[in-house]
């Protein structure tokens, strides 16, 4: 609880932050700056429904606009009176475990929330917790209004894109991956055994496990999908970087399936079990997070949280990259990681920096990734929603 209020704290003191130039940035990271800009980001979110502000009428047109054209995911309504709690499936097209799983993961994160930090107000959002497509045709055909009504309607996504002007007016809250119980114990097994396993004794290798999502590539252009970009170059660079694929079970709906999987059979052998991430991510001084189809959820808290460095390649922000700073808290890699290997070679002839920037990592996890943290900041994401409704959300229901 105590480090609920020292988030919030933290956050409501934004306005006074003076950024350094970035050269000094690096020596100079101190604690809660970082919890400064996801805030300051956080209200960035908020912009268009402080203007519009909340309508019944809305809510319900873009309910409609769901229940026509959303067919492959599933939706949510949710209220909040006087601390009750109901939800409403508005779309549920997948009839997918998973997305119930999520959904179950959320009320638990929600009920936490709402537990230490109670909302003056009643509440009426959206969230979407299925599988996210970037194309805007995926939103159905009236996109145009889609847009208008979303600078009028919150609706609640795990990430952010530049990709997909829908997601760019959604409000961004943590993942159930990073709030499920599973990641507090795996945090606290890495925070136990990192002191254990200091920075210099760990290989200095790139290391990555993972699967193949994405975009689907023909074999001919393999190298287009940035993950299998990277276990080739782990093929041919296997001095540098160790990567491979955790399944090729993913191939299966690529129309070259077969190809890749004789190519990785032929390569790298038979896919690799995915060690548990409080043994993986603390072997190595390096470890690199790709973007999938979304975010990759756990895996960059995991790789701050081990004091590694973390070399990152995104197209989708989670609600704590605002935080982040780029040769501060992680190396940034282009969107095709063509620089990969420059970037390697940078952090092997600078380890006094490599260091320094695995131990600001260190600091943000731990300031701004524990779970008390994130219901801080998603108590704070609640208090602000609760301001800009014209209706009586109680009279809703």
């Amino acid at each position: 609880m105590k480090q609920e209020k020292l988030f919030l704290l933290i956050v409501l003191a934004f306005y006074c932050y003076s950024p350094l130039k970035a050269q000094d940035e690096i020596e100079n990271y101190q604690i809660g700056r970082g919890s400064q800009a996801i805030f300051q980001a956080m209200q960035e979110n908020f912009s268009s429904l402080r203007k519009n502000k909340i309508l019944k009428e809305d809510m319900e047109a873009f309910e409609r606009h769901l229940e026509k054209n959303i067919g492959e995911d599933f939706f949510v309504r949710c209220h909040v009176i006087d601390s009750n709690i109901t939800y409403k499936i508005v779309v549920d097209g997948r009839n997918s475990d998973y997305d119930h799983k999520r959904f179950n993961d959320f009320k638990g994160f929600l009920k936490s929330t709402l537990e230490h930090h109670p909302v003056k107000g009643n509440l009426d959002f959206f969230l979407q917790f299925g599988t996210d497509n970037p194309t805007l045709d995926w939103w159905g055909k009236n996109v145009n209004k889609l847009l208008e009504l979303l600078d009028k309607v919150p609706l609640l996504l795990y990430d952010r894109s530049d990709l997909n002007p829908v997601r760019q007016k959604t409000i961004t809250i943590p993942d159930p991956y990073i709030y499920d119980p599973w990641y507090e114990s795996t945090r606290n097994e890495i925070l136990k055994k990192r002191k254990k396993i200091p920075y210099e004794s760990r290989t200095g290798i790139i290391k990555w496990r993972g699967a193949p999502t994405g975009k689907p590539v023909n074999f001919e252009d393999l190298n287009k999908s940035p993950r299998l970009c990277l276990v080739n170059l782990s093929i041919h660079h296997p001095d540098k970087i160790d990567a491979k694929l955790t399944s090729y079970d993913h191939f299966k709906y690529w129309q070259t399936a077969d190809k890749f999987k004789e190519y990785f059979q032929t390569q790298c052998g038979d896919p690799v079990s995915s060690l548990p991430e409080h043994v993986l991510y603390l072997q190595n001084k390096y470890y690199i997070s790709i973007d999938g189809w979304i975010a990759a959820w756990g895996r960059v808290p995991h790789i701050l949280n081990s004091g590694s460095v973390l070399l990152l390649q995104h197209r989708h922000s989670q609600f704590f990259y605002p935080g982040m700073k780029p040769w501060v808290h992680y190396v940034p890699l282009k969107e095709d990681i063509s620089d990969l290997l420059e970037k390697y070679d940078w952090l092997q002839k600078n380890p006094d920096s490599a260091r320094k920037i695995a131990q600001n990592g260190q600091i943000f996890a731990d300031e701004c990734l524990s779970p008390a943290a994130m219901r801080g900041f998603f108590g704070a994401v609640l208090q602000e929603l609760s301001l800009h409704y014209l209706y009586d959300v109680k009279d809703n229901l």
